[in-house]
């Protein structure tokens, strides 16, 4: 192989590759390329160890339950962070636009949601 050793840490609440463009013609094989990188790697290698990490860093100590419970029911974690260990500020004041109260609300409580409205793209 390649390397003696590797670390791989994924997500296992990962939403699937998606992709506008067929791939009937990988459908089945063990390489198609519209499968995660997890998956191929553990369908070429089902022996490798997998090990679970109760503690998210990415989420704050007010969304990691809210996510934990939601997304990840046989897999919960915890923040690594506590209530008030994490600060959010601006150097400029909002303009009350509907992003900037999005960002106030993130740094508020931790998150915030900005829904964007329906675009198609080509």
């Amino acid at each position: 192989g390649l390397f003696e050793r590797a670390l791989f840490v994924g997500d296992p609440g990962q939403l699937d590759p998606f992709s506008i463009v067929g791939a009937d013609q990988w459908a089945g094989l063990s390489y198609d390329p519209s499968a995660s990188a997890v998956s191929t790697l553990l369908a070429h290698n089902p022996e490798l160890p997998q090990h679970r990490l109760p503690v998210s860093w990415r989420l704050p100590a007010s969304a990691a339950p809210l996510v934990s419970d939601a997304f990840y029911p046989y897999t919960p974690f915890r923040s690594g962070t506590d209530h008030g260990d994490r600060k959010l500020s601006f150097g400029v004041a909002s303009d009350g636009s509907g992003p900037d109260r999005v960002l106030d609300e993130a740094a508020e409580s931790g998150w915030g949601l900005l829904e964007l409205p329906a675009r198609h793209t080509p």
